[in-house]
């Protein structure tokens, strides 16, 4: 774990924030053009991808008075794109592939005209493939294994991390639905995370254990934070019904206690007269131990959204989503560890900043 006493060190009091851009392996020369912002959101939400935007301006050559074409050339849609941001040696924070590249011509403007390009994860080049596919599939982890393979032989991830998924008694069934829709099921019926960093594929449980990447404390080097409590999507049990292959009997299987890492108090704990309960039917539920594990997936993805917080701080390429963050310094109701659900890196004329999102199914209090 990293704290932001040692990274001040590390960075000597973070002078001199970089931004670097490789399209290809190659990296753009930012001497010759000029990069005014740069903005990368990575998400660990299972439906969402992560993306990034870059806004070139000092494009346009007056001397020739014609727009100098060779940012543009080194700009190809559907090319690896990577952008690293940092102190010293900048720190990959978004991989993935282009996706749009735009011209926008303004009169009057200082700059002359502007490029705009956009990149987006391997999880958003998913997205958009938008064939439905029909088939029968075995294994669950040849499974996902196989769709996210063609990431990275595409060159659309650097690598893949898969964990121990969930096996079912029946074939997984890929019906009129895309491979990304389909991925998405997959993971919340298997409790896993799915979600993009640095180029890495995550397919996998994190939340059962706290990998903690860095400490912040308010008063020191949190510029600003929040927290929320939500209730109304919070239930205390999820029962999941199905029914046996062999003789066709009804299953059931619960679930009522949270396995998500961290300490404190569950929504449970306030709840009242009424508890309430969700009971969900599904067809790969053949015995209990599936039912069982379906439903404590489902119970983890509902009490992730109790705790809320959002916050900023100077720009540090270590905060990643799928890792947990430490905070410190405010009251023993708001100090806790917390999972990194969203981030966004700015880097602009301010310099460099980053803001974030948690996730947590406890309160300390």
């Amino acid at each position: 774990m990293a704290d932001y006493e040692s990274l001040r060190k590390k960075y000597k009091d973070f002078r001199v924030p970089q931004v670097a851009v490789y399209v290809k392996g190659q990296k753009i020369d930012l001497t010759k053009f000029s990069l005014s912002s740069a903005v990368v959101d990575a998400t660990a939400e299972n439906e969402a991808a992560g993306v990034c935007e870059l806004l070139f301006v000092g494009v346009y050559d007056p001397k020739k008075s014609r727009v100098d074409t060779t940012l543009m050339e080194a700009l190809e849609i559907n090319q690896s794109l990577e952008v690293r941001m940092g102190y010293g040696e900048p720190s990959c924070v978004f991989y993935g592939k282009i996706d749009e590249v735009e011209i926008q011509y303004n009169f009057g403007e200082e700059e002359g005209p502007t490029l705009r390009v956009t990149g987006i994860d391997a999880k958003g080049i998913l997205m958009k493939a938008r064939e439905d596919q029909s088939k029968n599939l075995e294994s669950t982890k040849e499974v996902v294994n196989g769709i996210l393979g063609q990431c990275k032989s595409d060159g659309a991830a650097k690598e893949l991390k898969v964990g121990n998924l969930l096996q079912f008694e029946t074939p997984l069934r890929q019906e009129k639905t895309s491979d990304f829709n389909f991925l998405c099921e997959v993971a919340r019926l298997t409790n896993s995370s799915f979600f993009v960093s640095c180029g890495v594929v995550y397919f996998q449980d994190v939340l059962s254990k706290t990998d903690v990447c860095i400490s912040l404390a308010w008063g020191k080097n949190l510029m600003r934070f929040s927290r929320s409590l939500d209730m109304s999507r919070q239930v205390s049990k999820v029962v999941v019904t199905g029914t046996k292959m062999e003789d066709s009997q009804p299953v059931k299987g619960e679930a009522s206690d949270v396995t998500m890492a961290g300490s404190g108090k569950l929504a449970s704990a306030s709840y009242r007269a009424v508890k309430p309960e969700t009971e969900l039917e599904n067809a790969l539920a053949t015995s209990e131990k599936i039912a069982k594990a379906i439903a404590q997936s489902e119970l983890n993805q509902i009490a992730m959204h109790y705790v809320t917080c959002t916050g900023a701080c100077i720009g540090l390429p270590e905060i990643e989503v799928g890792k947990w963050m430490k905070v410190e310094g405010m009251s023993e109701y708001v100090d806790s560890t917390y999972f990194i659900y969203k981030v966004r890196h700015r880097f602009d004329q301010q310099g460099y900043l980053t803001e974030f999102t948690l996730k947590g199914a406890r309160s300390p209090k």
